[in-house]
């Protein structure tokens, strides 16, 4: 979700899989002085990501009159990379591919729940179809930051935290520091890809690498 913090004239447009749990975590504190913890209401899990705090949006929808006078940052991260990380996290660890959550319309559609990452890029394209929470964690990063890099004051790398860390810092007139959250799921690298398959991947997101390939470290 974009963070717009109008007090502190300051925009953060994230992505998902991209340090956003962990940078949103860390902006509300700024914006409310105390640390957020995920709370119940009316037996409903509220967490930071909840469509009354700071939900998953795309670029349309951030409100630019309240934005036009903000500092504006977003990250990017390399796509090839940013995708392995989704499959990490969403699909082996928080089995969002098991029978559990898809089990009746992966039988329909012929795929297997807790695909592997060949099977998983293999259906992508169901697997997307089948699942929101897959679809929004796998859409290309032009749909939440836009295709102008010139929005910005600053886009920084994945590998940049600390100078966006810094800059966010330098604007607000305290320390802030982003926590490391949402690591659950192993590390994947993509030489374990086969070269078609690893293709597939790039060209998915190629858009992306046009468009912010200049900012990747």
């Amino acid at each position: 979700m974009t963070v717009l913090i109008e007090k502190e004239k300051l925009l953060f447009v994230s992505t998902p899989k991209i340090a956003c749990t962990s940078i949103k975590e860390a902006l509300f504190e700024v914006e409310n002085r105390f640390k957020f913890q995920n709370f119940h209401a009316n037996g409903i899990l509220r967490h930071i990501h909840d469509p009354a705090i700071y939900p998953a949006i795309k670029f349309e929808r951030i409100p630019q009159d309240r934005a036009a006078p903000c500092l504006k940052l977003t990250i990017v991260r390399d796509p090839v990379k940013r995708f392995l990380s989704a499959f990490s996290n969403r699909v082996v660890h928080y089995g969002e591919l098991s029978q559990r959550y898809i089990g009746d319309a992966a039988k329909e559609e012929g795929v297997p729940v807790n695909p592997d990452i060949e099977e998983f890029i293999d259906h992508l394209e169901v697997y997307r179809r089948i699942s929101r929470s897959i679809r929004l964690h796998t859409d290309p990063i032009i749909d939440f930051l836009g295709d102008d890099p010139g929005y910005y004051d600053h886009v920084f790398d994945m590998s940049e935290i600390k100078a966006f860390d810094a800059t966010v810092s330098e604007h607000i007139g305290r320390h802030f520091e982003t926590p490391h959250l949402q690591t659950g799921g192993p590390k994947i690298k993509s030489d374990v890809l086969s070269e078609k398959r690893l293709e597939k991947v790039r060209a998915f997101y190629a858009r992306d690498s046009e468009i912010y390939g200049k900012f990747l470290g």
